[in-house]
């Protein structure tokens, strides 16, 4: 993970990147061995279901070693057995793209909990890692 420039983009932008990297790959040129990908992919492709998004998907800016680099964070994140389930909220938002409000519904949950858990999951999961986070007084982290 060193020589990764982690302030090029911002903690909730990496989760993004990582999202749409995970489905660029389709996991043909993920290492072999790494089912954590797997893991989180599949997570991914479960709660997509069904969905159909008028997003548009950004473009994979993050090279393989990043990818790697931030699935490990998220790894050594989940292991946090107190933040496992606002992490995985987070990864729902910005990983596999979900809007919030779909989360809300599928977790029968108020849009505002739903919000709220994903918002506390991002500030622990940029302040844990040193990550480079938005201004919170000028635009909102979910967007």
């Amino acid at each position: 993970m060193s020589g990764i420039n982690w302030y090029k983009y911002t903690a909730a932008e990496w989760l993004e990147h990582f999202g749409v990297w995970c489905n660029s790959q389709t996991m043909r040129d993920v290492m072999p061995g790494d089912l954590r990908i797997n893991c989180i992919y599949k997570q991914m492709q479960k709660f997509r279901k069904n969905i159909t998004s008028g997003k548009c998907q950004p473009i994979c800016a993050i090279t393989d070693d990043e990818a790697l680099a931030v699935n490990n964070l998220l790894c050594k994140a989940l292991q946090n057995k107190e933040m496992e389930y606002e992490l995985k909220l987070l990864i729902e938002h910005k990983v596999a793209g979900s809007s919030l409000r779909f989360i809300a519904n599928k977790t029968n949950n108020s849009f505002l909990h739903v919000r709220e858990k994903v918002n506390n999951a991002l500030y622990y999961f940029g302040g844990k890692n040193n990550l480079r986070m938005k201004d919170i007084n000028t635009i909102s982290a979910i967007d």
